[in-house]
């Protein structure tokens, strides 16, 4: 259901979060447009970032590869995690760190092209919004 899906993003800038100065009394984070104001749903109510992320992906994001046995697996691309990342968090509001890598695939098919696979760890660190101090989750 595309109603479901966050709107789409621009790549040359990207919204931010508002949240509150202080954790004891918080209020849920709402996102924000480029021009700073509250983006809303399509019913007109602040969309706030825990509903923006539970959302589905956007169809363009999404890849398809084959996986084991013939199947068909779909996933997110890196740039619309990436997007997805700079609009929750801000450019600078996060980062990664690559803890594990493993090679899991790596042949040469009949045409003499490589086929290779890295099996990836990756842990994202935010920032608190009301501190100068890093969350990191793997």
């Amino acid at each position: 259901n595309s109603s479901s899906s966050p709107p789409p993003l621009s790549s040359s800038s990207s919204p931010q979060t508002s949240s509150s100065s202080s954790l004891s009394n918080a209020e849920p984070a709402t996102m924000k447009n480029f021009d700073g104001t509250t983006m809303l749903d399509h019913y007109g109510k602040p969309l706030y970032v825990a509903k923006y992320l539970a959302t589905r992906p956007l169809r363009s994001d999404l890849k398809e590869r084959v996986g084991f046995v013939g199947r068909k697996l779909s996933y997110v691309s890196g740039d619309g995690v990436i997007r997805t990342m700079n609009a929750v968090f801000g450019h600078t509001g996060w980062g990664t760190e690559i803890t594990m890598e493993r090679m899991v695939l790596c042949e040469k098919d009949e045409k003499g092209r490589w086929n290779v696979g890295y099996l990836v760890t990756v842990r994202i660190r935010v920032k608190d919004s009301n501190s100068d101090r890093e969350v990191s989750h793997e």
